[in-house]
């Protein structure tokens, strides 16, 4: 269970910081 929730949490910041790049590539 904590594994599971661990590895969510990390998708949920490398999704975080995909959005990022893309605000700052599309700006």
């Amino acid at each position: 269970l904590i594994a599971s929730m661990l590895y969510e949490e990390v998708i949920h910041h490398l999704s975080l910081r995909h959005l990022s790049c893309n605000k700052d590539y599309l700006h």
